[in-house]
């Protein structure tokens, strides 16, 4: 009876083991998965945003290199769920607005205090559509090279020099030019980031860039 008895305390402790370990394959999938989720940084999210300030160079209407103030956003798309990378690398797709009031040549940074004789300012907007291929040096360091084009709006073409025709115009001019960039990110924390970023703009009169810093945010 004794044996029986044994057995039977012995049997039931090991179909309780049993499940125990069933239970814990069932959930590590799930932790697993949560904890890869968790340590996803800014720039591994599906989804971020990045508030910049900075400067845009350019030729302005009396043929004279100036730079005036730019400010805006861009947002970026990681396709690393469509186009499979390789470890440390990242592909996204990204675009944006960034606006300047360039105002009239010779006037200041900030498109103010012309000289009177000179045509109506002018408020001008770049949207940049590119692809980013981005490396990451270390942990908290992500480079990207951008390329695509660059979507120009002029309200008053005469106060920027492109060398096109439109420069003639009298109304509002959409202009696109190929363009090229180079942004560092710091990552501050899983949400947030440094961002500093320079792009170059070839256009038949000269070449334009833009200079910004801005804070990357990981939204999604």
């Amino acid at each position: 009876m004794r044996i029986i008895l044994a057995s039977i305390i012995l049997t039931s402790l090991g179909m309780t083991q049993m499940v125990k370990a069933q239970d814990l394959d069932q959930v590590t999938p799930t932790t697993t998965a949560e904890a890869r989720e968790l340590t996803k940084d800014v720039f591994e999210k599906t989804w971020n945003i990045t508030p910049r300030v900075g400067i845009l160079g350019y030729e302005d209407g009396q043929r004279n290199y100036t730079g005036r103030n730019m400010a805006g956003f861009t947002t970026n798309i990681n396709l690393a769920g469509i186009v499979p990378s390789p470890e440390n690398w990242n592909v996204g797709f990204e675009t944006g607005i960034l606006g300047s009031h360039t105002g009239s040549p010779g006037g200041n940074f900030f498109g103010a205090n012309a000289p009177v004789d000179t045509s109506p300012g002018s408020n001008s907007f770049m949207v940049p559509i590119n692809l980013a291929f981005g490396y990451k040096l270390t942990d908290n360091l992500m480079v990207a090279l951008n390329v695509g084009s660059d979507m120009f709006f002029r309200s008053a073409p005469g106060s920027m020099h492109f060398g096109r025709g439109s420069d003639l115009g009298t109304s509002n001019q959409i202009d696109f030019f190929p363009g090229v960039g180079l942004n560092a990110g710091w990552d501050l924390n899983r949400q947030v980031a440094l961002s500093l970023r320079g792009d170059l703009i070839p256009t038949p009169a000269t070449l334009m860039y833009t200079a910004t810093l801005g804070a990357t945010i990981g939204i999604a």
